[in-house]
């Protein structure tokens, strides 16, 4: 009997492995061999008569050791499908779970990326961790320029984004992020990408730069944010921001440590929005002596100004488009328990009033020479 029955096992164990590579499941282990693989970390999504997805692919070659890019496009009825021709036209099993960045074309952005987003969701194999861009123009174009220029599309990108969080300027949004925006029905901010402008670009490469933020709303565009507008996008969303002020002496980092929000309310209506940006200030380099503390004083002060005039700037361009500022509804909703059942409408008209503090300073070091 017990011989019987791991017989039985055996053949049933046999009868499943030369079962599943034609099972339709995605990336298995029985499915691909990694010699028959590329690698994909990059991919493009454009959508108009049909969907148009684009995969920068890479693989190795044994002779180089170096990544081999190429960009593989297809069209479909819907990205799902497009995808599915995109695997057929490829020479290589395209192997998607290690995507990275995501790059949506701007007139697919202006029609709307509801369908954008349900493909990344329902996909199983594409990571929702990675993150989202806009760029000028069409994603396949984009992609073929970079691929073109560079050995690694993905290392383009990174630098991209490591560049914008040091800077400030703008933050990194992953799938995830998107999907509670658009769940919430609140305003979601997507980076811009694009080449540099003429001049900057080095031996004819494709130079990228962050442009600003499309700001969208119910997977609507809305508004496009410049650098400084988006700088201050972050700055009422409690994001790192940082900037660097010469001054006599040597150089000064100024960034923000919070942004508070407080309401004053008139029955079911705000009647203002405290903002309160705290900042740090610190020497982050010295070029001899440092004599007049007032002088750097007097210089961080003015980066503040400029700070301070940016998120005005950004306030009344929202109040233009009528968009709310970031993460207001939901500020306004914790600390009126919920009571406000339109939210929206409590914001109407509601005026602004922005304070900057020093909550930490560095002491600036007088009469200090450095050697």
């Amino acid at each position: 009997m017990e011989k019987t029955l791991k017989r039985l096992l055996a053949a049933l164990l046999c009868a499943l492995f030369t079962l599943l590579p034609f099972s339709g499941i995605k990336e298995s282990f029985a499915v691909q061999n990694i010699e028959k693989s590329a690698m994909v970390k990059s991919v493009g999504l454009d959508s108009g008569k049909e969907a148009r997805i684009s995969y920068v692919s890479s693989v190795i070659d044994d002779s180089s050791a170096f990544h081999k890019q190429s960009v593989i496009s297809a069209a479909g009825s819907s990205f799902a499908a497009a995808e599915q021709q995109a695997q057929i036209l490829a020479d290589k099993y395209l192997t998607l779970s290690y995507a990275k960045h995501y790059l949506i074309g701007m007139p697919t952005a202006a029609a709307g990326v509801e369908s954008v987003f349900q493909y990344l969701l329902a996909d199983e194999v594409l990571p929702l961790s990675s993150y989202v861009y806009l760029c000028e123009g069409a994603a396949e174009q984009m992609l073929e320029n970079i691929s073109k220029d560079s050995i690694s599309t993905d290392e383009v990108l990174t630098n991209l984004n490591a560049a914008g969080k040091e800077e400030g300027y703008y933050s990194p949004v992953t799938v995830l992020e998107c999907a509670a925006a658009l769940r919430e029905n609140s305003c979601l901010a997507l980076p811009i990408i694009g080449k540099a402008d003429s001049g900057v670009n080095t031996a004819k490469k494709t130079v990228l730069v962050f442009k600003g933020y499309a700001l969208l709303k119910g997977g609507r565009l809305g508004a496009i944010l410049g650098r400084s507008q988006s700088r201050a996008w972050n700055l009422l969303s409690n994001k790192h921001i940082k900037t660097e002020v010469s001054c006599k002496g040597g150089d000064i980092a100024v960034s923000q440590t919070a942004c508070q929000k407080r309401f004053r309310l008139q029955g079911d209506k705000v009647a203002e929005v405290d903002y309160q940006l705290h900042f740090k200030s610190r020497f982050v380099s010295f070029r001899g002596n440092v004599a007049d503390a007032e002088a750097v004083r007097a210089c961080v002060r003015d980066e503040e100004a400029i700070l301070l005039a940016e998120v005005r700037s950004l306030l009344a361009l929202l109040a233009r488009v009528e968009l709310p500022a970031p993460d207001l509804l939901k500020a306004l909703d914790m600390q009126t328990g919920g009571r406000l059942a339109d939210l929206q409408g409590a914001l109407k008209g509601v005026r602004y009033h922005i304070t900057i503090r020093q909550t930490q300073s560095t002491d600036f070091a007088l009469n200090k020479t450095i050697p």
